[in-house]
């Protein structure tokens, strides 16, 4: 959302005879990064768009990892 998220891809690729590529059992599996709306790093506009983000979807403040 606001910074790198990271996700193993897996699955296979079959190309076909005319050239065109058909995917079969792909998965994308996120990483866990434990994401949330706290402040962490030193990057000043990053933690302004957190903070942004953070009174747009939790303004209540609540807490929620998303």
């Amino acid at each position: 959302m606001f910074g790198n998220e990271s996700a193993r891809i897996s699955g296979q690729v079959v190309v076909n005879q005319d050239g065109s590529k058909t995917f079969k059992g792909v998965e994308i599996k996120p990483l866990d990064s434990n994401f949330d709306f706290e402040r962490n790093t030193r990057n000043y506009l990053l933690e302004a768009a957190r903070e942004a983000a953070r009174r747009y979807y939790d303004p209540r403040n609540q807490g929620d990892n998303v």
